[in-house]
């Protein structure tokens, strides 16, 4: 008896893509079904291959049979089943897939957010591969309304089949609600294979990011001494400090414009290397800020990392456990890298006026105070995924802000129904447009300026990067296709 036999129609064939694929040898034409994060792999027949072209998240085992028996009409009538039942011997598959229900871990845990949707929330995702910390926590996240919560926990209890009766919900919707959620780890006995390294390709050296470790330990110990930064007097000390600078700093902006004209033609080019290690250095206490007011509000901070942002070093911090906040602490987290940024500019500020003028004291606070204020300006924007779109997101309460803005034009050009609220619909309106213009025109034009600009003062290192990307990509195309 094949572990299928209870109800074919009910068993949906899982997505295998993410962590498998079908190749074939050029020595000797094996077609070939290969782990791609591991060595193992086993060989197929023609039948076979066809078979698992289809296992994409979308067809339950009798579909898959008869589009093969359409194309193979002599096979087996059981043909798909004992399929799954090789696959499941070999590991490929695991038995809870193979189930007519589903069954969430014990660890995953559903948490009702009071603006009006549910989080699905796993703490012991399926690890991340690290370049230091060899393996590290991947906290997963998954968002459902009120509606799909219902089905998820009906899908626990019956078949899809009764589901789908029960509640009049698609079925090809509910079957993929189920993929998403083996494919993510939520479910019991079902476990994705950690992915080793990271592929890259040359436009991902345009935003590229590169996990480091795990900081939550630091974080929990160093923590509490710093809980004083979130009392009530600390942020009237804070926003007092703050106004004084800002004062001083627009009565002095002339004084400061000056100062940078004569430091550029005094020193040019070699500002430049300077900067980017001041500007990186606000970068990573900016994230510690972030990291450390999540910490604060009980989060979990499972990762930091390198990121590469059209070339240029910056730092990120995996702040994804702020969604279980209410909205002021979501707030509150995005904001506290905004503001260690400008308190590391009221410092710098406060040093450059007391300093000796021309000594070395000063220029580095001029550059510091120059590099808080860039990085600053730079993470207010809206319009780009950085710390000011997120702000927007918490502020509005509008998840995947970006991606819903473009469906809502999409519906709205191809008269569909919309499926937004009334209250958010001229956000949606508003927000669209300028984001994709911002895309098209000014994030374009930086990307020519900068490469432009590296291709001219750099050439020699421009030039190495793109052949290593070239060769790299190459490689790894010959490689996949010869195996």
């Amino acid at each position: 008896m094949t572990v299928l036999d209870q109800n074919p129609n009910s068993h949906l064939c899982p997505d295998l893509r993410d962590y498998w694929q079908l190749v074939q040898r050029k020595e000797d034409k094996q077609r070939l079904l290969k782990s791609t994060s591991t060595p193992h792999e086993i060989t197929l027949s023609a039948e076979e291959d066809y078979a698992l072209r289809h296992f994409t998240g979308q067809f339950n085992v009798t579909q898959i049979q008869k589009r093969c028996q359409q194309k193979y009409p002599n096979i087996s009538p059981t043909f798909i089943e004992k399929l799954c039942d090789r696959l499941l011997t070999e590991g490929i598959l695991t038995e809870n897939i193979a189930q007519p229900y589903i069954t969430l871990k014990p660890e995953a845990e559903w948490i009702e957010h009071p603006a009006g949707y549910w989080l699905l929330r796993n703490p012991k995702g399926t690890p991340k591969w690290g370049l230091i910390q060899k393996k590290i926590p991947n906290l997963v996240y998954l968002f459902f309304n009120q509606y799909s919560y219902e089905t998820i926990q009906l899908l626990e209890q019956f078949p899809l089949e009764t589901v789908v009766d029960r509640c009049n919900y698609p079925s090809q919707q509910l079957q993929q609600q189920r993929q998403i959620l083996a494919a993510t780890g939520m479910l019991a006995g079902i476990d994705p294979p950690a992915k080793k390294g990271f592929s890259l390709n040359p436009l991902q050296l345009l935003y590229l990011q590169i996990p480091l470790f795990d900081p939550d330990t630091f974080l929990s110990l160093y923590g509490d001494r710093l809980s004083w930064l979130w009392t009530k007097m600390a942020g009237f000390c804070l926003a007092l400090f703050l106004t004084s600078c800002a004062i001083v700093g627009w009565n002095q902006r002339l004084e400061i414009a000056y100062t940078g004209a004569k430091l550029w033609e005094s020193y040019s080019n070699s500002l430049i290397l300077p900067f980017i290690f001041l500007s990186l250095f606000v970068v990573v206490i900016h994230e510690l800020g972030h990291a450390f007011t999540l910490k604060h509000f009980g989060g979990i901070v499972p990762e930091i990392g390198l990121l590469l942002m059209m070339l240029f070093p910056a730092a990120y911090t995996n702040t994804t456990d702020s969604y279980r906040l209410p909205r002021w602490q979501r707030l509150l987290v995005v904001g506290a890298g905004l503001l260690v940024q400008l308190t590391i500019a009221a410092i710098a500020l406060t040093i450059w006026n007391f300093a000796i003028p021309g000594s070395a004291l000063q220029i580095t606070s001029y550059l510091l105070l120059i590099a808080a204020l860039f990085t600053l300006a730079v993470n207010l924007n809206p319009l780009a995924k950085f710390d000011g779109y997120y702000f927007l997101v918490a502020l509005t309460g509008i998840l995947n802000l970006r991606s819903r803005a473009r469906a809502f034009y999409f519906n709205l050009f191809t008269g569909k129904p919309l499926q937004e609220p009334q209250n958010t619909r001229w956000i949606l309106a508003i927000y669209g447009p300028l984001s994709l213009l911002y895309l098209w025109f000014i994030f374009g034009f930086l990307i020519l300026r900068i490469l432009q600009w590296f291709w001219v003062n750099l050439p020699q290192i421009s030039q190495s990067i793109l052949l290593i990307a070239l060769i790299y990509w190459l490689f790894s195309k010959l490689f996949s296709s010869s195996r």
